[in-house]
């Protein structure tokens, strides 16, 4: 009896194993190799959905104001595909374009503006360029010129020249304003008189450098009390004592203030005709426009002081 007790514990041990690899082989392993058999490599792991392309933002500074040598900076988020940005000329019969392909999603790209493109302008972006899907969008940078703007044009044409910052003068009377800028040379005088009933616009007259003297009426000038007779070039063109110079005092009265300087800035617009635009700063501070048919107005914006 103790002999078979001797080998009893044996027997159990390699029993216990026999049982569990029977459990193993009959209920886990087919299992194992199901999921074996059916990995590509992808399992546990998402795939991700194809995304239609689409502009989420975009944008170009500056807009406006343009001019040759000038960097412009587009900025973008989009998703979807490759991005390509494009330099555009707006020409009716096409222009040229220059492109900058194999961009990021999100973004941001300098562009200097050369003298190869010149007139309206936009940056074109298109998401996957090439494809049925792509979308593009263009945003308009206004005319490419020689020079730059000081102020808001209210015309397509060019500037003429680059901005005059000049030494000027000016004058206020009863009923408008002389000004005298040294360049070009030119006396202004911004009258209150109307075009017409109602309207903003008010006639103006000009002059020239050098003026010519035709007389000295001066000494037959007085002006009344708390009130001045303008001197120098002003009070040649006011009496109209320089050739051309006519109807300067009937339009402007006499003046409420001596004669002061400022620093103001004047440029033209570039016309194949007489047809041209110009534009002053006030003494006050704001733009004076000079309307080619002989009235001015006060322009809606100053987009810088350089």
């Amino acid at each position: 009896m103790r002999r078979i007790l001797r080998f009893l514990p044996a027997l159990m041990i390699v029993a216990i194993p026999v049982i569990a690899c029977g459990v193993t082989a009959d209920r886990l392993l087919p299992r194992i190799d199901a999921v074996l058999a059916s990995d590509d490599g992808t399992a546990g792991v998402e795939t991700a959905q194809p995304v239609d392309p689409a502009i989420h933002a975009f944008y170009v500074e500056p807009r406006r104001g343009i001019a040759v040598g000038d960097s412009l900076t587009a900025t973008w988020e989009s998703a979807g595909g490759p991005v390509e940005l494009c330099l555009v000329q707006l020409l009716p019969a096409g222009g040229s374009e220059r492109c900058f392909d194999g961009l990021a999603g999100t973004g941001s790209l300098g562009i200097r503006v050369d003298e190869k493109l010149g007139g309206p302008l936009a940056v074109r972006l298109e998401v996957a360029p090439g494809q049925p899907n792509a979308v593009a969008e263009a945003v308009e940078i206004g005319y490419q010129c020689d020079h730059s703007w000081f102020t808001e044009p209210e015309v397509v044409h060019c500037p003429e020249t680059a901005v005059y910052i000049t030494p000027a003068a000016a004058q206020p009377y009863e009923h408008g304003w002389l000004i005298w800028v040294d360049e070009p040379g030119r006396y202004i005088a911004l009258t209150d008189s109307p075009v017409s009933e109602g309207g903003v616009e008010k006639r103006y007259l000009s002059a020239w450098d050098p003026l010519i003297p035709t007389r000295d009426t001066a000494d037959s000038v007085t002006p009344p009390e708390e009130l001045y007779a303008p001197v120098s070039g002003f009070g040649l063109i006011w009496r109209g004592d320089a050739s051309g110079a006519d109807g300067y005092r009937d339009l402007l009265g006499w003046a409420t203030a001596p004669e002061f300087g400022y620093t103001a800035r004047y440029q033209c617009d570039r016309s194949e005709t007489p047809w041209q635009y110009c534009y002053v700063t006030h003494p006050e501070g704001w733009v004076v426009v000079l309307h080619p048919n002989g009235y001015w107005y006060p322009a809606d914006t100053l987009r810088g002081e350089s």
